[in-house]
């Protein structure tokens, strides 16, 4: 029979599902899947099925989890991000294997989930007297900036550049806040930028054009972000965002093959000063059939820079140096197969675009 805990950390506004169960976890010194499966009455031995329970959580197992945490079912709800964006896929949640087979177009999902963080944010929990907490909009695959500060998140700590996949929890008096798991340095103690040095990171944050650029890609990120709002099955809104999705997959996919350059992608051949992404982090990606979302955080927002650069007719203005010709530099660097593809749907695009 599933109990009520002592002792309970309530959902904040906004706040993901593993947030909550982490900051709880953390309140009994336990590892947060020991906890979850301590408050569903499973055996921990049933690892397979995190995953699935972290990102979507059946119904049955909702109610054992607000029996133990002494809230209402609506406020468990609210934890997964369906409740708002009925349309995302766990894709869109988390991140995908390593599959390097680039004979199948199968994309393995993993155990990991996406996080990523805005410093600011959580410097401003802790500052009103709250615990640090993951929003949910931090783990989708097309969020790349954080829409309340304009600035990029991050997915690296600051100071010993560890891919942070589930920030551990730290008890600071009596709140919460998330550390890394490798250095156990605060996140929110962190103002520099994903894999840049610290003062490289000051200089972005001083610049008007890297600010501009973010601002930029965050009003495209706001959009995708609204559209998938919507409850109207094949809307207008949805068939843009999955037009968007595959373009930048076709961004990220090596289709064109040169043993020479190993097997360079599109956003390879173009450099940003503003976003770091150095060539071999898509290593481990780069064969999938859909990269857009296992990829890097940094390599998902140049890829979206890229493509709107490509779109709005003037790389310049997104940071890409000189200006080129409307969506031709790609013919170069794509497979005549891939081409084609990307050329249909930024013309399926257009027509959804048109007004009716």
């Amino acid at each position: 029979m599933i109990r009520s805990l002592p002792i309970t950390r309530s959902a904040e506004p906004g706040e993901a599902f593993q947030s909550l169960i982490a900051r709880n976890a953390a309140l009994y010194g336990s590892a947060p899947s020991t906890f979850l499966y301590h408050c569903l009455g499973m055996r921990a031995g049933g690892r397979d099925q995190l995953p699935a329970l972290l990102v979507t959580c059946p119904k049955r197992n909702r109610a054992a989890l607000s029996v133990a945490l002494s809230c209402s079912i609506d406020d468990i709800n609210a934890l997964f991000p369906q409740s708002t964006w009925p349309y995302l896929t766990r894709k869109d949640l988390s991140a995908t294997g390593a599959a390097n087979d680039i004979e199948t177009t199968e994309t393995l999902l993993s155990d990991q989930l996406r996080f990523s963080w805005c410093p600011i944010c959580l410097i401003e929990d802790r500052a009103g007297g709250k615990d640090h907490f993951l929003r949910q909009q931090w783990s989708f695959a097309y969020s790349t900036i954080c829409q309340r500060h304009l600035r990029p998140l991050n997915g690296r700590c600051a100071r010993c550049y560890e891919a942070v996949a589930m920030p551990d929890c730290a008890l600071y008096g009596t709140q919460i806040a998330f550390v890394c798991p490798k250095c156990g340095a605060p996140l929110d103690a962190q103002l520099g930028l994903d894999g840049t040095t610290e003062t490289h990171a000051r200089e972005l944050l001083q610049s008007t054009t890297a600010c501009q650029i973010w601002r930029q890609l965050a009003r495209i990120e706001r959009y995708m972000i609204t559209s998938m709002k919507t409850k109207k099955l094949g809307s207008r809104a949805h068939r843009k965002i999955k037009i968007l999705k595959h373009l930048a997959n076709l961004l990220l996919h090596s289709s064109h093959i040169s043993l020479r350059e190993f097997q360079l992608r599109p956003i390879d051949y173009f450099s940003n000063a503003y976003v770091n992404a150095p060539r071999k982090l898509g290593l481990a990606t780069r064969h999938l059939y859909e990269p857009f979302p296992a990829t890097h955080l940094t390599e998902r927002r140049k890829a979206l820079l890229l493509l709107f650069g490509l779109l709005d007719g003037g790389l310049e203005q997104y940071g890409f140096g000189k200006q080129h010709a409307p969506i031709s530099p790609l013919r170069e660097y794509m497979m005549p197969s891939s081409y084609q593809t990307f050329e249909r749907l930024i013309f399926d695009l257009a027509r959804l675009s048109l007004p009716k």
